[in-house]
């Protein structure tokens, strides 16, 4: 085993909503897990059924029509997207191309944990940001940025406070980074 992930600790996801109706014994709404309430939408379902009679083909692994899309949608080249399997791969590919062991990230904390056990399975050094009011102070992350740092990771809004920051802040923060430090941002909501 790696040893920069010996002492990393699993990911736990919390009891299943059955779990929890069974421990508290009433139907409960369980909001923890980032699932929708009222599921996908038709036209989701709609495009699944099609997919189901391509199920015997290998899917496009490089995501071209998709990207072919969003390009279109965004108005940027093909090759401006990278796709993953959610927010953690794309997360861990991240550390994978852009860190080498030792080098060192800034992460605020508390925020989203994929952004520590990535950098930790890559073998980067993680330096935290505590944010005691709970509230990202991106002045005061800033701070902990020198041309050493490799990647700072960001949650707007964070996961899982919920607390946000505006694009005027995020736009002031980015001019206090060096050059070479990579900005990694992950939005979830569009905010102003």
């Amino acid at each position: 085993m790696r040893s920069s992930i010996q002492g990393l600790i699993p990911y736990d996801p919390g009891m299943t909503i059955e779990q929890l109706e069974q421990k508290v014994g009433k139907k409960i709404i369980k909001l923890s897990a980032n699932e929708s309430l009222w599921g996908p939408s038709p036209i989701v379902e709609e495009a699944l059924q099609e997919g189901l009679t391509q199920l015997r083909l290998y899917p496009d692994g490089a995501a071209q029509a998709l990207k072919k899309t969003l390009g279109k949608l965004w108005a940027l080249p093909v090759e401006s997207f990278c796709l993953g399997n959610g927010a953690d791969e794309v997360i861990q590919m991240l550390a994978i191309a852009f860190l080498d062991p030792g080098e060192e990230v800034v992460v605020p904390s508390p925020t989203f944990s994929s952004y520590t056990s990535s950098v930790t399975i890559v073998g980067g050094k993680v330096t935290f940001v505590p944010q005691k009011e709970l509230i990202f102070k991106l002045e005061e992350i800033a701070a902990y940025i020198h041309p050493g740092v490799k990647m700072v990771f960001l949650c707007n809004p964070n996961n899982p406070t919920g607390t946000f920051f505006s694009h005027t802040n995020l736009e002031l923060f980015l001019q206090k980074v060096p050059p070479k430090t990579l900005v990694v941002l992950t939005e979830w909501a569009k905010n102003n």
